[in-house]
């Protein structure tokens, strides 16, 4: 990836946000109290944020994750999070 190097400000509702953390994701956003800031703080600046934080120890690879269960709600959270767009 690249580095942000400009702080984009609020997101109106217009454009959708979905957010997935696995656990034992060490990603900035992720990992710790940064994670549970994430979830909390971004709400105020993303009008339209869905977050999603698995369960199943799959890390950054949240699509290749192994629990079939876990990756199947974050599939239809992806679909439903697009399908908010289209409709």
């Amino acid at each position: 990836g690249v580095p942000q190097t400009v702080k984009v400000g609020p997101v109106g509702g217009e454009l959708p946000v979905f957010f997935a953390c696995g656990e034992n994701d060490e990603s900035d956003l992720c990992s710790g109290a940064a994670g549970d800031y994430f979830e909390s703080g971004t709400r105020a600046l993303v009008a339209n944020l869905t977050y999603m934080r698995m369960t199943a120890p799959c890390g950054h690879d949240v699509l290749g994750c192994s629990d079939v269960a876990q990756v199947t709600k974050l599939v239809a959270g992806i679909v439903a999070n697009v399908m908010s767009v289209t409709d």
